[in-house]
């Protein structure tokens, strides 16, 4: 198989907007890492399994 990497740049992979259906978002503010934004999937999966580990 080869790969064609002349259109890399065409793909939408890069243009930001979306994030792939296995990821997620969380933007922190340092020093003490509040959330500033954090994606559907975060809120309803991620964060929960996270503080049920750290407590």
């Amino acid at each position: 198989m080869q790969v064609d990497v002349t259109n890399c740049d065409r793909e939408p992979i890069h243009i930001p907007g979306f994030i792939q259906p296995h990821g997620l978002l969380l933007a922190l503010q340092e020093p003490n890492l509040e959330i500033l934004q954090a994606s559907e999937e975060a809120l309803s999966q991620a964060l929960p399994q996270m503080t049920e580990q750290q407590f």
